[in-house]
């Protein structure tokens, strides 16, 4: 009679503080009563349940939100989204420019008004261009070659009467409006080549020219012209 009044008075106890405790039992709270109650020969599922979780299912939880965080990352790849988006922006621009010269060649025959021949006209500012004119890029280092360089001042590089980046007065063109030349999404140079992004332009004195620039997404082909 004496153990039964015993087992009863400590379950009551446990129940109650059971009650009390809204945020649940502890891993270490949960192992003492079960034992507890095991060893009056009780079964723990018959007289109520342990709320909480385990140190071994948080661990398990915390390891699924790292490995779903990592698949996600991997997945979409946020920096290829923006280098994708970039190359996006160089096809459209470029693309336009291809349109807007094709059709200023049709008011003006001039071919003088594209430019000079033997050189490559860049979207890069020159800081020593101190005038309309701009500066064979002296300063920025740029890879070596056999056609001469053409920078453009702050000032005037995207205009689009024939001090921008590309040497041709489109406002000879009627009914042609162009407002502003574009530029690469980075438009610059550094010392290793490999991160150069800007536009190039360049005409043979025939009538033909040619626009380039560099893509660094694998979508487009990294490094590809």
């Amino acid at each position: 009679m004496f153990a039964v009044s015993v087992w009863y008075n400590e379950e009551n106890k446990m129940q109650r503080k059971h009650k009390n405790r809204h945020e649940g039992f502890t891993p270490l709270e949960k192992l003492y009563y079960r034992d507890r109650l095991r060893c009056m020969g009780k079964d723990t599922a018959n007289h109520y349940s342990l709320t909480g979780f385990t140190l071994i299912e948080l661990l398990v939880v915390i390891g699924v939100v790292a490995i779903l965080s990592t698949v996600v990352l991997v997945t979409i790849n946020p920096v290829e989204l923006y280098k994708q988006a970039r190359d996006t922006n160089r096809v459209v621009s470029l693309a336009s420019l291809n349109n807007i010269i094709s059709i200023y060649q049709t008011y003006d025959t001039n071919i003088a008004g594209l430019g000079a021949t033997s050189t490559v006209y860049t979207s890069l500012i020159d800081p020593a261009a101190t005038t309309t004119a701009g500066t064979d890029c002296a300063g920025l280092n740029l890879p070596s070659s056999s056609f001469k360089y053409h920078c453009s001042a702050s000032s005037t590089f995207t205009k689009a009467d024939g001090t921008g980046w590309i040497p041709i007065d489109f406002r000879k063109a009627q009914g042609l409006s162009v407002s502003v030349l574009p530029i690469d999404p980075l438009n610059k140079v550094d010392t290793n080549p490999v991160n150069n992004f800007f536009f190039t332009y360049a005409t043979d004195g025939s009538g033909k020219f040619e626009l380039n620039a560099k893509t660094e997404s694998n979508k487009y082909g990294l490094g590809s012209n």
